[in-house]
């Protein structure tokens, strides 16, 4: 968008008094961003001791852009006294818009961890500043 000023007077002068040329430049169509954030995890090696897992379970997390991070530890529990199974939070870690990498601790509550082998997940969700968001799953193995 193009403003032109005639003659202007007083303190509307820009350059020379004769005719100015004011040019506005309208940026917000320009920067919306539709794609989400993609993220790396490093730092995570299958199978684990579960005695391991008890002083914490350390990983390296990458996301292509500035993000929020989610980063649960599932794990899949069964109960004969429920008759199920299911996933269960077994920790769980969230930090702030920021780029880089970053690493996180999950540290399970020692009575929350089964007793025999069983399978966990990794869950990272990141949201960037534009509200784009995206899910990474790692699969681990821990045993006994």
């Amino acid at each position: 968008m193009s403003l032109k000023l005639s003659n202007p007077a007083g303190s509307n002068t820009l350059g020379s008094p004769a005719e100015t040329t004011l040019t506005i430049r309208d940026r917000s169509a320009a920067s919306v961003d539709h794609s989400a954030p993609t993220v790396a995890v490093a730092g995570l090696t299958s199978p684990i001791k579960s005695s391991a897992l008890r002083h914490g379970l350390s990983l390296q997390v990458t996301p292509s852009e500035p993000s929020a991070l989610q980063v649960d530890l599932l794990g899949t529990v069964r109960s004969a006294r429920l008759r199920a199974a299911g996933d269960v939070i077994l920790a769980s870690s969230s930090l702030p818009l920021a780029g880089g990498t970053r690493t996180v601790t999950l540290k399970p509550n020692p009575k929350l961890i089964p007793r025999r082998s069983f399978r966990a997940r990794v869950l990272v969700s990141a949201t960037d500043a534009s509200g784009n968001s995206s899910q990474t799953v790692e699969e681990l193995k821990v045993k006994r």
